[in-house]
């Protein structure tokens, strides 16, 4: 009788070959399903339908809108870089899931005040991820690189404070 309960208390489960504890009225829980078992989660999340996953894909992403209030939208990936004398230019950066389209701000520090920035001349792409630097002597500020999508650049660009506008 000894040996039919110790055989009873450890069973070789048919499909993972892990032994599995059976008491004298309750079994303990396993981690893995049985092969006539139904597995506790339906794995709905996994199996959509072709045809609702790539018109998800397919769902334009637009770019970040412009902020009501008269500063820059939040971000991340962009470059802040200040001229030495209270004024500080925001440049690029990614929104939420989206590149930002407000992406050329100045902010002044004598009056605590952004300012969206509309240069003459071709700004850089829309980018994240780049390089930004301030030539205190030539009172310019050049942009490095930096990415979009699946696009990475290598292109220098200038900024000139003096004549608000922009150079390749």
């Amino acid at each position: 009788q000894q040996q039919q309960q110790q055989s009873a208390a450890s069973t070789i489960s048919p499909k993972y070959s892990t032994p599995t504890r059976v008491g004298p009225t309750k079994e303990i829980q396993r981690s893995r399903p049985r092969e006539d078992e139904t597995p506790i989660s339906t794995g709905k999340r996994k199996t959509k339908s072709k045809a609702r996953s790539k018109a998800k894909s397919k769902k334009p992403k637009v770019a970040a809108k412009k902020s009501i209030f008269n500063e820059p939208t939040g971000r991340w990936g962009h470059t802040f870089c200040g001229d030495g004398e209270g004024v500080v230019y925001l440049l690029g950066g990614q929104g939420h899931n989206q590149l930002c389209s407000d992406s050329f701000w100045k902010y002044t520090a004598e009056n605590s005040k952004w300012e969206d920035v509309e240069a003459q001349g071709k700004p850089p792409a829309t980018r994240m991820g780049h390089s930004c630097v301030y030539d205190k002597r030539h009172s310019c500020m050049y942009v490095f690189g930096g990415a979009k999508k699946k696009r990475f650049f290598r292109d220098v660009h200038k900024y000139n404070v003096e004549t608000n506008s922009w150079s390749l």
